[in-house]
């Protein structure tokens, strides 16, 4: 017969759940820095597109839409006779025309040594850029205006003009980002300054998740970790770099754990063996084959996956890490009131 404090948590119901029990053994731990963490794109992996002339916007994307190298994003047209494209074109192709019959004229001559070979890597240097110029309006420019192509696979972070917007050249009109690269910044209060240089990994609790996801989960590594603050922030900065599985959006927050500081024996258990009611944290300690002891324990920190026990516990003792809500339901049931024959 049980002893009035342990709790019946029968074989066949533990078959019907997903339960299991684990020995508890010190093991290596770590002190966590808890912290909150902001999803960004690195400088690389964004591109501002601009005008190449000026003229009116015409829009063909709209804000966050994913986009393909070379795809069309805007048509620029031109505002009179002034500022017409075809002439502008003209120009250009004009010039290219000459500078290429002046380099194809001056090749031979510099080979004879007819001309100096300053002259001649002048005549060259103007042929190429005239020729990169052409090209590029070559494949830009249409009746109806020049084109704003996609210059790499992304999506649309912003748009900086309204469509139909006059735009001047050089002017920004949309920005393109890359969803394979991201960036996590984190942030350390400087009273954990003697601990920054000791953090070498790192989990991730993603909004609405209740298990963390490790670093490697995200193929990540430490960007930086040096121990400075900003102008705009009194908090020391920690980045980290990762590669986006889908989970990731740019602008997203975090809760973040860093680990640093070793430690060689600690009693560690998952936080699913752990129940909290009304601050106080339990777990349930395997007594018998089908009985458990419900067990008040302290917690010293937490990774996102494990926390570390300071009392509560000891070695030897076998406790619930899978199915822990099942058995505080069991609990539950065998102090509810009987009704009628047992």
């Amino acid at each position: 017969e049980n002893a009035s404090e342990e709790i019946t948590f029968l074989k066949e119901q533990a078959w019907k759940t997903d339960f299991s029990t684990t020995e508890i053994t010190p093991q290596p731990f770590y002190s966590v820095i808890q912290s909150s963490g902001k999803v960004k794109s690195p400088p690389q992996a964004q591109i501002s597109m601009n005008a190449q002339a000026a003229g009116k916007v015409a829009l063909f994307k709209v804000a966050g839409e994913s986009v393909k190298q070379g795809e069309i994003l805007a048509l620029i047209t031109g505002m009179g006779l002034e500022n017409d494209l075809n002439i502008k074109f003209n120009e250009i192709q004009i010039a290219f025309e000459k500078s290429r019959a002046d380099y194809l004229r001056t090749k031979s001559l510099s080979e004879n040594q007819v001309i100096s070979e300053r002259e001649f890597l002048e005549i060259r240097t103007r042929y190429l850029q005239d020729s990169l110029r052409y090209h590029q309006y070559a494949g830009s420019v249409s009746e109806k205006g020049v084109k704003l192509t996609a210059s790499m696979d992304g999506f649309i972070s912003g748009i900086m003009v309204e469509n139909g917007e006059s735009v001047q050249t050089g002017e920004a009109i949309l920005t393109i980002t890359q969803k394979d690269q991201l960036l996590i910044e984190t942030y350390v209060n400087q009273s954990d300054l003697s601990m920054v240089e000791g953090i070498f990994d790192a989990h991730f609790k993603l909004p609405d998740n209740e298990s963390a996801k490790t670093l490697d989960d995200f193929q990540g590594t430490i960007r930086s970790k040096n121990a400075w603050v900003g102008s705009n922030s009194s908090r020391i900065p920690v980045t980290f770099a990762v590669e986006n599985s889908g989970e990731l959006i740019p602008g997203m927050f975090l809760e973040t754990f860093l680990l640093t500081g070793k430690k060689e024996h600690a009693i560690v258990v998952p936080l699913s063996a752990i129940i909290e009611e009304q601050g106080q944290y339990y777990v349930f300690i395997q007594s018998g084959g089908e009985s458990f002891l419900k067990q008040e324990v302290k917690i010293s920190g937490n990774d996102g996956l494990q926390a570390e026990i300071i009392s509560g516990i000891h070695p030897g003792e076998r406790i619930v890490v899978r199915g822990a809500k099942q058995v505080k339901l069991a609990a539950m049931a065998g102090d509810l009131p009987l009704h009628g024959h047992t």
